[in-house]
Parts: structure tokens; sequence; C-alpha cells
């Protein structure tokens, strides 16, 4: 603080106030005085009270503009509350003083004014809020006017929405002082829009659903004992040996989301998929010809054998085989702000996820006798089927990161999702046989083939298991509000149960209906269990607002 300065006496302030201004010291001002104002003049930073009140006092409006490289500038040099008048550019021509060569006092207050509105700007960017002073001062008197500046309007589009902002969003300014972000040559991203919806079409790939061989044929003149047997000359596999649910499937993917903060740092989104029902049917039907049979492994025997469903004169029958699948995920997340700049950011992902797996197979047979070599009387029908059903269910913590890189109009999205929880799996094994003689008589047995009493019920399984997802998107942004995009996703789950898995191949005969069980006591619950993926492409179209 000027200790000279303190020393003037209040009396010949408003005085030294007018002569600073025109750049002269009072006529008949003391040594001791003249030498206060020069102190004065001469300062660049931290001036006393009295000067800070007399630059306040001077100053009216400082209007700014931008410059090429995007710095805001004074416009012209009114630093007073008026032009002054010719003579007084006269005297202060000849005093050193003037608009074009001001003392140093007005000097340093313009000066001030302008690094305390670059500072300003440069730290926070934007402009200082409406009704902030631009000027230094550690007191002000109550008797002396507050002048602030108007806020300069914000850069806008033709639409009138507010530029990105490349500082930190936490820490800079507000959804009201966003500027635009130049460098990266971004369009119009309105950062103060808060809900966007996503909805995207799915074109996935799924791991299927492996399946034992269920139905065989074999040449037309097959002995009995060798028909439909896998390993003899000539057997065909007509359903079943393969994976189902393996080919392509759409699906859908709607993403809900909500930013808390006007600068995007904290938000929340809730995501939705699901593919479509992945089914798989087969249906054969014989009066004899051409054979049809059901093989399993006969562990009486220990050789691989058949069940009849269609061979001539003994047999003529229906074998219809269905297998179908669903997947479905729900994720809630949090999404904090990691870092950004003009063109990069990063987030954390936190939440919870849930996923569903589920698998159905179903096996019918509709069987009428022909002849009584099947010690059974002629004419005789029998029906029976064989079920394997499996429901998987994920409950899990869900950590991440996303991270985007921008350019022009395209955005680059990369992500990765880690899931860890709890599948939850459960196994339905159920089959029967239902037999009716040409008299009407009815027989009802539990079981059917691969079905038996031996390994018929329901089962759960709790196993920990990981789920991540990879993804990558192209983003377009062909208006303010719409956005565009193509991506690829893959994801994975450990430690499931498939349908097809659960099926042993192995029959003990003895137990086929209506006889009891002799010896081994098969088939069994196996509870196996395998992995699931999921991938393909997705196409997007997202809305903000």
């Amino acid at each position: 603080m000027n200790n000279g300065l303190q020393r003037v006496r209040p009396e010949i302030a408003m005085t030294l106030l007018a002569l600073a201004f025109l750049g002269a010291t009072p006529p008949g001002a003391s040594a001791q005085q003249a030498q206060a104002v020069r102190r004065a003049e001469s300062t660049q930073n931290g001036y006393s009270p009295g000067v800070a009140r007399q630059i306040q006092d001077t100053h009216v409006s400082v209007p700014y503009a931008r410059s090429a490289d995007g710095r805001l500038q004074r416009r012209g040099s009114q630093a007073v509350s008026a032009q002054p008048s010719s003579s007084q550019r006269s005297h202060n021509t000849q005093t050193g003083g003037g608009f074009a060569n001001s003392s140093p006092v007005r000097q340093a207050a313009a000066q001030e004014v302008v690094e305390y509105y670059d500072d300003t700007t440069e730290a926070a960017g934007a402009p200082p809020a409406q009704g902030k002073s631009l000027l230094k001062s550690n007191q002000k008197s109550s008797s002396v006017r507050d002048e602030r500046l108007a806020p300069i309007p914000l850069e806008t589009y033709d639409d009138g929405f507010v530029g990105e902002s490349a500082g930190d969003c936490c820490g800079g300014p507000t959804c009201g002082g966003c500027t635009s972000c130049q460098p990266c040559g971004l369009p119009c991203i309105p950062i103060c829009d808060r809900l966007w919806v996503r909805g995207e079409y799915l074109l996935w790939w799924t791991s299927g659903n492996p399946l034992p061989p269920l139905v065989t044929t074999s040449p037309n003149n097959t002995g009995r004992d060798a028909a439909g047997v896998l390993g003899q000359p000539g057997t065909q596999i007509l359903f079943g040996s393969d994976d189902l649910d393996s080919g392509s499937r759409s699906g859908g993917r709607i993403t809900l989301g909500y930013w808390l903060d006007p600068c995007h740092c904290w938000g929340l989104e809730v995501d939705y998929l699901g593919l479509e029902d992945e089914s798989a049917d087969f249906v054969a039907q014989s009066g004899g010809l051409p054979i049809l049979a059901r093989p399993f492994f006969n562990v009486q025997d220990n050789q691989q054998d058949a069940e009849l469903v269609a061979f001539p004169n003994v047999l003529s029958g229906r074998v219809a085989a269905a297998g179908s699948g669903q997947f479905e995920s729900l994720e809630i997340l949090a999404r904090r702000m990691l870092y950004q700049d003009c063109c990069a950011r990063m987030d954390l992902l936190v939440g919870y996820r849930w996923a569903r797996l589920d698998d159905q197979l179903r096996v019918v047979e509709n069987l009428t006798t022909l002849g009584t070599s099947t010690g059974i009387e002629p004419g005789t029908t029998i029906d029976l089927f064989d079920q394997f059903n499996t429901k998987n269910d994920f409950h899990g913590a869900v950590l991440g990161v996303s991270g985007q890189w921008r350019r022009n109009n395209l955005t680059l999205e990369l992500l990765m999702k880690l899931g860890l929880g709890n599948t939850r799996s459960q196994v339905l094994i159920d089959g029967g046989t239902t037999s009716v003689t040409p008299s009407g008589m009815t027989a009802t047995h539990s079981g059917g083939l691969l079905a038996q009493d031996t390994n018929i019920g329901v089962y759960e399984n709790n196993e920990f298991a990981v789920l991540p997802e990879l993804g990558v998107k192209l983003h377009y942004d062909f208006c303010c509000r719409w956005r565009a995009s193509i991506g690829y996703n893959f994801l994975y789950w450990s430690s499931v149960m498939r349908s097809g898995e659960q099926i042993d191949f192995g029959v003990n005969v003895s137990q086929l209906p209506p006889g009891p069980l002799t010896g081994s006591p098969q088939p069994r619950y196996l509870g196996t269990t395998s992995d699931f993926w999921a991938q393909g492409l997705s196409f997007g179209l997202e809305y903000r607002f």
C-alpha cells in the first residue's frame, strides 16, 4: 500500500483525481503531495485505496471484442466516462497525457482491467458473471459507485446452441459460460442438454446350444438291429450333433441417460438389450420307410443302440424336435467424468447388471404299432416326450471405462466393462409316455427315452461368474441433436448351463416303460456348465434434449 498517498488530505482528493486524470500535478501542491502522486502513477500493482477509488470513479465501461486468435481485447481506449474536449486533448498532449498518451495511472487502470478480464476468462473458460467488478481492490468505500461490466454475449451457432467447453468440466464454467471448442473443428454440441435416448438395431451371433444326435435314419435295406444306430454303415443324423441357435440373430438395444449437472460430469443411464428368440424345428414322418430312429448309448450292453420310430412292418411314426433360446440384459450405470479436453473424454462406469439366458429343448414321438413283433397289440398308439429346459440369471456389479475421441462430426468411442457376480442356474428335466390300445385302454408312465426317473426333476446351481463386454462405435453428428452410429460389441458370460449339455446319452433300457430299473441308474443329471458369448454389429440413432 502507498503510505505517501495515504497522507494526502481528503479535502484535496478530488483535485488530485482530476489532475491525475489530466496527467499533471496540481499547481501549488506541496512537494510531498506531488511525490505521493508520482509514486502512485508509477505503481503497476497493489494500488492504495485512494488510487483504487480514483480508477473506479473514472471508469464507466470498457467494451471488448474478440481478436483473430479468440482472445478478448479492448475495443478502443475508452477508460473514462466521456471523450475529452479539444482543450483537454491539447493540454494532455502538452503534458504527456490524453487518450493517445495517457498518464501512468490511467494506463495502469486500463491495463489492470484487461489483465483481470483475460485472467478470468483464461482460468475459467468464460466471461465473468454479470455483476462482477473488473477492478482489483482490497477495500471499497460505500460512497463510491460500484461500476460493473455487462456480460458479454456467448458465441453461438446458427441454431443458437452453445459450443462445448474445452476446460475442466467441474472446475470450469457452467452451462451458461461454455465457449466454442474451435481447435477440433467441433460442430454444434448442446452441452446443456441433459437427456439422451439411443436406439440400436443389433445383428449378432451367439454361441450355440450343443446337442447330441437326436434323430437318425438308415438305408431302406438296413436290418432292424442296425437301423439308426450310430457308427453303422449308412446311418445319417437328421437332427442334433451340432450347435443349436448358432446363426445370426436380430435384436435391439435401447439406452436412456440423464446428466445430473450441466457440464456432464455425473450421469445415470439405463441400458436394455434383447435378442430375438432363436428356434429350430424338425419334423419327420414315415409309414415305415424311410427308417426313422432315436439313437442312444445302451449302458446294459455297453454299445450304441437306437429306438425305432418308423420301420417297415413294425412301426409307423412321427418325430418332432424343437429348440429355442433367449438372451436379454439390463444395466443401470452411473457415469463419472475422469478426463476431458477439447477432443477427448474418458468416463468411469459403475453400476449393476442383470442378464438372462434361457434354453428349451423338446423331442416328441407319436408311434403306431404295425405288427406283433413288438410284443404290443397292433394298432396301439404310443406318445412320448423328453423335455430339457435351462434358465440362467446373472446378478452382479459392473465396473468399466468409456473413452471418446472427436474430430469434426466424427466421434470414436471405445468401451470396456467387467461384470462380477453370481449366476443362478435352474435345470428342468421331464419326460412321459402314454399308450392307448385299440380297445381304448390307456396307460401313462413317467419317462420318455433320454428323460427317465433317474434324472427327471428340477435342479439349481449357483456359481461365481464374470460377464465382460467390449465395444467400439463410430458416431456421426449430422445435426445438433441427432447422431448416428455403427459399432461392434463382444460379450462373454462364464458358467452357464445349456439344455443340450444336460442330456445324458446313456440309458439303462431296463427302466423303459413299463419295466423297473435294474442296474446302473442312467440317464443321470449332469449339471454341466460352459461359457456363452455373443457378438455382432449395431446400427444406432441417438437424440439429445
